[in-house]
């Protein structure tokens, strides 16, 4: 009668490591990644988030940092700020900013809270619609961007298990 105690529990030992092995294999097949890239070529730039994981990314926030004011990017008003923040760049720099409303001015666009990014999408978060005509506003505007503009992006998984990136350690 022992003998079959002791197989009853290791059958049941068995089946909770198998359990617990399928629901970690299950998170992380379906497990988010989001990064930001950037990308400078023929006076154009883009700033986007991309999702490298294998499943969507549920977005909870998102906070633009400009020259150390965060500001909140689910919502539209941030993209003011950032435009406030480049005309005065090429203001400082003599450098004559592109009409508004001009194919190639600066665009933001927003993430809002539950927006899903799909495995292996990405989404522009900053970018020019054409091509600067002026080469010396486009490298002077990216150049800043790199230097004083930073994301940080929490999220969660399909499970609601939550992320954050932030690239506030960025060099």
């Amino acid at each position: 009668m022992q003998l079959d105690l002791v197989i009853a529990i290791l059958a049941l030992v068995v089946a909770v490591l198998s359990a617990y092995a399928a629901r970690l294999h299950n998170r992380l097949s379906v497990r988010p990644y989001l990064h930001i890239n950037r990308s400078f070529a023929d006076n154009r730039f883009r700033i986007y988030v991309r999702n490298s994981g294998t499943g969507p990314a549920i977005i909870r926030t998102v906070e633009a940092t400009i020259t150390n004011r965060t500001l909140d990017a689910t919502i539209t008003s941030w993209t003011d700020e950032l435009q406030a923040q480049c005309a005065t760049l090429l203001a400082d720099k003599h450098i004559p900013p592109p009409p508004p409303g001009t194919a190639s001015a600066l665009v933001a666009s927003t993430l809002e809270r539950g927006d899903a990014l799909a495995a292996n999408e990405e989404y522009a978060l900053i970018r020019t619609d054409a091509r600067f005509d002026n080469p010396e506003a486009a490298a002077a505007l990216y150049a800043y961007l790199l230097k004083h503009f930073t994301f940080t992006i929490t999220y969660s998984s399909i499970y609601a298990e939550k992320f954050r990136y932030s690239e506030s350690q960025r060099t």
